[in-house]
């Protein structure tokens, strides 16, 4: 084998859609460094490719028709403990992104990103100097792709009970106005909590919030 052969990475794909499963083929087949090595149409198939060909990363749809793709990846991990998942969804939700996190995922990207992001992510959760911190691309916010994040100076003790209990909600998927409800306070104190939040964890949104907050240990995902 040359040493060309030897750089490329080895993918699976998996997704019940095979139009979704050949558009994803088509754009890592366009990547000299890149080779799709299985396709999975359900999560039992992704969990046997996982586990026969260990392959480098999967691209695994966050809902799988005979199970949560959540479960899979968690079966993957133990099958293929170094396989680098990517969840690849249309579901642009910070609970999905936590939850997805949580259970070891790599990274999160939209089915929608252009083909550079989805490249990007690819060789991004492979390099070693990106890891720990997930590859995180969302809809209305572009995430970027964090080869290094330090802990915010603030610290975990400077948010107050209140506010780690919004974080709560935050990654539940909440609106502002459900949270004001939930904690019993006008919008107008929700958005002063948020602000608060977003400038001791040195985020810009409520998705970034969120990882970072798990990241950290200030909630439990």
């Amino acid at each position: 084998m040359s040493q060309a052969d030897q750089r490329r990475i080895q993918v699976v794909i998996a997704d019940d859609h095979p139009v979704v499963r050949e558009g994803l083929r088509s754009v890592l087949l366009t990547a000299a460094d890149m080779d799709v090595i299985g396709e999975a149409g359900t999560g039992a198939e992704a969990v046997a490719q996982a586990q026969a060909l260990q392959p480098e990363v999967m691209l695994l749809d966050i809902r799988m028709p005979d199970g949560n793709g959540l479960a899979v990846l968690n079966q993957i991990k133990v099958v293929s403990p170094d396989t680098s998942v990517i969840m690849v969804t249309m579901h642009d939700n910070p609970e999905y992104i936590s939850r997805a996190i949580a259970a070891g995922a790599a990274g999160y990207v939209l089915k929608e990103a252009n083909r550079h992001d989805l490249l990007t992510a690819i060789r991004t959760v492979l390099n070693p100097s990106a890891a720990p911190t997930p590859v995180l691309l969302s809809k209305s916010q572009r995430v970027p792709f964090n080869a290094a994040h330090t802990p915010a100076p603030c610290g975990p003790a400077s948010l107050s009970p209140v506010e780690r209990e919004l974080l709560l909600l935050l990654a539940d998927g909440l609106s502002n106005k459900e949270i004001s409800l939930q904690l019993r306070c006008s919008l107008g104190t929700v958005k002063k909590y948020l602000q608060h939040i977003f400038t001791t964890l040195q985020v810009s949104d409520r998705t970034r919030a969120v990882v970072e907050a798990i990241r950290l240990g200030l909630i439990d995902p």
